[in-house]
Protein backbone atom coordinates (compact mmCIF):
# COMPACT_ATOMS: atom_id res chain seq x y z
CA UNK A 1 0.00 0.00 0.00
CA UNK A 2 1.15 3.74 -0.80
CA UNK A 3 -0.32 6.27 0.90
CA UNK A 4 0.57 8.64 -2.04
CA UNK A 5 -2.25 6.32 -4.05
CA UNK A 6 -4.29 5.54 -0.89
CA UNK A 7 -5.59 9.15 0.30
CA UNK A 8 -8.58 7.67 1.95
CA UNK A 9 -6.36 5.10 4.38
CA UNK A 10 -4.03 8.26 4.79
CA UNK A 11 -6.65 10.55 5.58
CA UNK A 12 -8.41 8.15 8.00
CA UNK A 13 -5.16 7.70 10.27
CA UNK A 14 -5.33 11.62 10.27
CA UNK A 15 -8.43 11.82 11.61
CA UNK A 16 -7.61 8.36 14.87
CA UNK A 17 -4.58 11.12 15.03
CA UNK A 18 -6.59 14.23 15.53
CA UNK A 19 -9.39 12.64 17.39
CA UNK A 20 -7.45 10.68 20.18
CA UNK A 21 -4.20 12.98 20.35
CA UNK A 22 -1.94 10.41 19.24
CA UNK A 23 1.05 11.84 18.26
CA UNK A 24 1.93 10.63 14.12
CA UNK A 25 5.39 10.46 13.13
CA UNK A 26 5.81 9.40 9.16
CA UNK A 27 8.68 7.95 8.32
CA UNK A 28 9.83 7.97 4.87
CA UNK A 29 12.05 5.90 2.63
CA UNK A 30 14.91 6.96 0.61
CA UNK A 31 12.47 7.41 -2.64
CA UNK A 32 9.61 9.32 -1.00
CA UNK A 33 7.72 6.69 0.11
CA UNK A 34 6.02 6.42 3.05
CA UNK A 35 7.51 3.32 4.97
CA UNK A 36 5.95 3.69 8.42
CA UNK A 37 3.42 5.62 10.52
CA UNK A 38 4.31 5.65 13.58
CA UNK A 39 1.45 6.84 16.61
CA UNK A 40 2.58 7.43 20.18
CA UNK A 41 0.08 5.64 22.07
CA UNK A 42 1.55 6.31 25.54
CA UNK A 43 5.06 7.43 27.10
CA UNK A 44 6.78 6.20 30.43
CA UNK A 45 8.49 8.56 33.14
CA UNK A 46 11.72 6.01 32.35
CA UNK A 47 11.74 6.80 28.37
CA UNK A 48 9.58 3.91 27.13
CA UNK A 49 6.92 4.46 24.65
CA UNK A 50 4.07 2.02 23.31
CA UNK A 51 3.20 2.92 19.93
CA UNK A 52 0.44 1.40 17.04
CA UNK A 53 2.55 1.24 13.95
CA UNK A 54 1.67 0.95 10.12
CA UNK A 55 4.32 -0.81 8.21
CA UNK A 56 3.37 0.79 4.68
CA UNK A 57 6.19 -0.91 2.85
CA UNK A 58 9.46 -3.25 4.55
CA UNK A 59 12.83 -2.10 4.67
CA UNK A 60 14.32 -0.67 1.53
CA UNK A 61 17.61 -1.30 2.99
CA UNK A 62 19.35 -4.80 1.90
CA UNK A 63 21.27 -4.08 5.24
CA UNK A 64 19.99 -5.38 8.80
CA UNK A 65 19.72 -2.90 11.25
CA UNK A 66 19.18 -3.07 15.03
CA UNK A 67 17.27 -0.42 17.12
CA UNK A 68 18.45 1.50 20.28
CA UNK A 69 16.33 -0.31 22.98
CA UNK A 70 14.68 -3.43 24.29
CA UNK A 71 10.53 -4.08 22.92
CA UNK A 72 8.26 -6.24 22.27
CA UNK A 73 4.91 -6.53 20.00
CA UNK A 74 2.21 -8.09 18.77
CA UNK A 75 1.09 -8.20 15.09
CA UNK A 76 -2.32 -6.78 14.98
CA UNK A 77 -3.17 -7.05 10.97
CA UNK A 78 -1.37 -7.80 7.75
CA UNK A 79 2.07 -9.16 8.85
CA UNK A 80 5.91 -9.23 7.34
CA UNK A 81 8.62 -11.72 6.93
CA UNK A 82 11.67 -10.94 8.76
CA UNK A 83 15.13 -11.78 8.54
CA UNK A 84 16.94 -11.94 11.33
CA UNK A 85 20.64 -12.76 12.06
CA UNK A 86 21.36 -15.93 14.43
CA UNK A 87 25.42 -16.08 15.19
CA UNK A 88 26.55 -15.92 11.31
CA UNK A 89 23.07 -17.03 9.26
CA UNK A 90 19.94 -14.80 8.82
CA UNK A 91 16.76 -16.36 9.28
CA UNK A 92 13.85 -16.04 7.65
CA UNK A 93 10.37 -16.27 10.34
CA UNK A 94 6.80 -14.95 8.84
CA UNK A 95 5.23 -13.08 11.52
CA UNK A 96 0.93 -13.18 11.15
CA UNK A 97 -1.47 -11.58 13.56
CA UNK A 98 -1.39 -12.80 16.51
CA UNK A 99 2.74 -13.43 16.69
CA UNK A 100 4.45 -11.89 19.13
CA UNK A 101 8.15 -10.35 18.51
CA UNK A 102 10.94 -9.58 20.36
CA UNK A 103 14.18 -7.32 19.85
CA UNK A 104 16.90 -6.65 22.23
CA UNK A 105 19.29 -3.78 21.06
CA UNK A 106 21.95 -6.42 19.73
CA UNK A 107 19.39 -8.02 17.58
CA UNK A 108 19.98 -7.30 13.85
CA UNK A 109 17.25 -7.81 11.48
CA UNK A 110 15.44 -6.32 8.45
CA UNK A 111 11.41 -6.85 7.42
CA UNK A 112 9.81 -7.22 4.06
CA UNK A 113 5.58 -7.06 4.10
CA UNK A 114 3.40 -10.25 4.01
CA UNK A 115 0.52 -8.33 1.90
CA UNK A 116 1.57 -5.30 0.59
CA UNK A 117 -1.81 -4.22 0.05
CA UNK A 118 -2.48 -4.39 3.61
CA UNK A 119 0.60 -3.34 5.03
CA UNK A 120 1.10 -4.84 8.54
CA UNK A 121 -0.21 -3.20 12.05
CA UNK A 122 1.80 -3.67 14.96
CA UNK A 123 1.25 -2.80 18.85
CA UNK A 124 4.76 -2.03 19.82
CA UNK A 125 6.10 -1.46 23.27
CA UNK A 126 9.86 -0.22 23.81
CA UNK A 127 11.85 0.31 26.59
CA UNK A 128 14.07 3.58 27.16
CA UNK A 129 16.73 3.59 24.56
CA UNK A 130 20.29 2.32 25.31
CA UNK A 131 21.90 2.90 22.08
CA UNK A 132 21.03 3.80 18.81
CA UNK A 133 20.73 2.41 15.56
CA UNK A 134 23.19 0.84 13.28
CA UNK A 135 23.11 -0.98 9.66
CA UNK A 136 25.18 -3.81 9.47
CA UNK A 137 27.21 -4.91 6.31
CA UNK A 138 27.47 -8.58 6.35
CA UNK A 139 29.90 -9.40 4.01
CA UNK A 140 32.59 -7.00 6.34
CA UNK A 141 30.75 -6.86 9.94
CA UNK A 142 30.97 -3.50 9.84
CA UNK A 143 28.08 -1.97 11.55
CA UNK A 144 27.39 2.28 10.45
CA UNK A 145 25.42 4.38 12.63
CA UNK A 146 22.36 5.38 11.24
CA UNK A 147 23.53 9.00 11.06
CA UNK A 148 26.60 8.00 9.53
CA UNK A 149 24.51 5.92 7.07
CA UNK A 150 21.98 8.81 5.75
CA UNK A 151 24.89 10.95 5.77
CA UNK A 152 27.26 8.60 3.10
CA UNK A 153 23.99 8.18 0.65
CA UNK A 154 23.34 12.38 1.01
CA UNK A 155 19.75 12.16 3.06
CA UNK A 156 19.08 14.92 5.74
CA UNK A 157 19.14 13.48 9.13
CA UNK A 158 17.12 14.77 11.62
CA UNK A 159 16.07 13.95 14.99
CA UNK A 160 14.58 10.55 15.48
CA UNK A 161 12.87 9.00 18.65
Amino acid sequence: MNYDRDNETAALLDVWSNAFAWPLRTIYQEDGRVYLRRFTLAERPDGGRLYLHHFVNGDSDSDLHNHPWCGSGVILAGGYHEYRLNGSTVEKCDYHPGDSTHLLPETFHRVTLLRPDVGCWTLFEVGPRVGTWHFLDLASGKMTPWRDRLAERGIPVTEYK
